[in-house]
């Protein structure tokens, strides 16, 4: 683990708009799997066009949440690779690789205006860390 700092700043709502659209245009055209999880997928893509446009961070934290929506059941995989994952659909992974995953456990965060400070683990489980998109150096 290692202490990781990132501006942060609120994902912007025309990417939020332009991520919604790429994805309902995608859905309609078949290219995108019915498993898929439309809201999370715009979520994430409208995550990175922001880090993209702006520079700074955005967290995605509810994107993952702890337990499964419809099962209710406890969501055992790792944070860091939930939303590692989610950058590898077909209308992220162009710009993948101008994002990084940050998690920092939830307990370790700590907020100075503009900026979270806290502890990285790749291997935390959904709901012990927060999940960030940053972007790559």
């Amino acid at each position: 683990m290692s202490t990781t700092t990132v501006t942060v700043t609120k994902v912007r709502p025309a990417d939020t708009k332009q991520a919604t659209e790429l994805v309902a245009k995608a859905k309609a055209n078949g290219e995108l799997s019915n498993r898929a999880n439309l809201a999370r997928m715009a979520g994430v893509l409208a995550g990175v066009l922001t880090v993209i446009s702006t520079g700074k961070a955005v967290e995605i934290t509810d994107l993952f949440p702890a337990t499964d929506p419809t099962t209710g059941k406890a969501q055992g995989s790792p944070a860091y690779h939930l939303a590692h994952r989610s950058l590898s659909a077909d209308l992220i992974r162009p710009n993948w690789h101008k994002v990084t995953v940050v998690p920092m456990l939830a307990d370790t965060v700590t907020t100075d205006k503009a900026t979270i400070t806290g502890e990285t683990s790749t291997t935390a489980k959904v709901g012990r860390v927060r999940v960030f998109l940053a972007p790559a150096n």
